[in-house]
């Protein structure tokens, strides 16, 4: 799987330091090495179980229309096998005595391993805030008297779609891709935030994802019977195709 890269705020020189350089070069590695056919046949197989009854509705109310999950759960296993770890805990974790963080229990890194706090996002794009702050939360020191559980990390990494990546294999609309995280940097950028690496990934080389909806059906406003925007319709066929 290919990959796009931006280094913000003044990293350049930081990647150099071959601590840094080693362990980053690791997770590009692994991202670049997942494979794409065992994301093909395991998406084709839920494609075959979902959506069998075509021309049929398929059987689940919302079926998924991309490999988005799939694609997460190669990246965790293959990461996860590079001895990175998942699901990190910022301030909580099952057992702690402070029992003050306990509300935040929710707020963990997708993926870490010293120096480098890692977050992967197919999300709507209303959460990218949230997803750019986890790694600041688990980089920064100065909290007030929040206890972190996490030490030692110093650069926060978000990987994302890009553009391309999103249309080929049928990502929602909704998902915010590389260069809309490129503009909210931007835009954030004189927030003194911690040192982070945008990870965009590249169209997958050998398929592309297909899919057939039926016709769009005309809705109107109840209380000035105008016509609605036309919506998407009923999705009852997705597919993967060669390239």
């Amino acid at each position: 799987m290919d990959i796009k890269l931006k280094y913000l705020y003044g990293l350049t020189k930081d990647m150099q330091n071959p601590e840094f350089k080693d362990i980053f070069n690791d997770l590009c590695n692994c991202i670049k090495n997942i494979n794409e056919q065992e994301i093909r046949l395991e998406f084709d197989k839920y494609c075959n179980e979902t959506y069998k009854n075509y021309p049929e509705l398929p059987k689940a109310s919302k079926p998924n229309k991309s490999p988005a999950k799939i694609i997460n759960k190669q990246i965790k296993k293959t990461l996860r096998m590079a001895k990175w770890k998942s699901e990190e805990p910022i301030f909580y974790k099952k057992g702690d005595k402070n029992l003050e963080n306990k509300i935040f229990e929710s707020l963990k890194m997708d993926f870490a391993k010293e120096p480098f706090a890692v977050e992967v996002s197919f999300n709507h794009g209303e959460a990218m805030e949230h997803n750019i702050f986890k790694p600041f939360l688990a980089c920064t020191d100065h909290l007030g008297n929040r206890i972190r559980r996490v030490k030692g990390y110093k650069i926060g990494v978000i990987i994302v779609p890009t553009e391309e990546f999103k249309k080929k294999m049928n990502l929602d609309n909704t998902v915010a891709t590389f260069d809309k995280w490129e503009s909210y940097f931007d835009l954030y950028s004189e927030l003194r935030l911690i040192p982070y690496v945008l990870i965009g990934l590249e169209p997958l080389k050998t398929f592309i994802v297909k899919e057939e909806r039926l016709p769009s059906e005309q809705e109107y406003s109840k209380r000035t019977g105008k016509p609605l925007k036309l919506k998407p319709g009923k999705l009852i066929k997705v597919w993967t195709e060669d390239l």
